[in-house]
């Protein structure tokens, strides 16, 4: 593929080459801030009402194309994961949310890998406040509210400052 792209269309620029993750597509949420958080459950992607073809990746695809069915059916679940590889993703997630200097509220893409074991996919300091999006689907799985999801950012944040 390098050799292809180098060759056949010219690219000399660097080239980055990431493993593609087989595994879970996870996502945490943390409200807070330090030393006060509330840690929000773990999901996991439910890609089974996707159409073959698509790719089992959380992209715009997966989650927006009105020509493709059944991606508006694309739901998140609570993940089930062996208790080590959850507080790998709690530990991690919130040591990331304090070195990064993350504020009131924040989300954690990971991925696990063939062997299980989590790999960190993106941090998300400002994720999407629709209805339906991640941190309102784990704040459903807490036994949260959406307006109860706003109030606690509303609260870290005020109690920040």
């Amino acid at each position: 593929m390098i050799r292809w792209l180098r060759e056949e269309i010219g690219y000399q620029h660097l080239i980055l080459i990431e493993e593609f993750l087989t595994g879970a597509e996870l996502a945490l949420g943390v409200i807070g801030n330090t030393g006060n958080y509330t840690i929000l459950p773990i999901v996991e992607e439910d890609y089974s009402d996707l159409p073959e073809g698509i790719p089992k990746i959380c992209g715009y695809e997966a989650k927006w194309s009105i020509d493709i069915p059944n991606t508006h059916t694309l739901t998140s679940a609570k993940a089930n994961l062996p208790t080590s590889v959850e507080q790998q993703i709690i530990d991690d997630s919130l040591q990331l949310f304090e070195r990064l200097g993350c504020r009131d509220y924040c989300r954690f893409d990971w991925r696990l890998d063939s062997k299980g074991q989590a790999r960190l996919l993106e941090v998300n300091p400002n994720p999407g406040w629709v209805w339906d999006a991640h941190m309102a689907q784990m704040s459903s799985i807490a036994g949260m509210s959406y307006s109860q999801m706003f109030e606690k950012i509303l609260e870290a944040a005020e109690a920040r400052q």
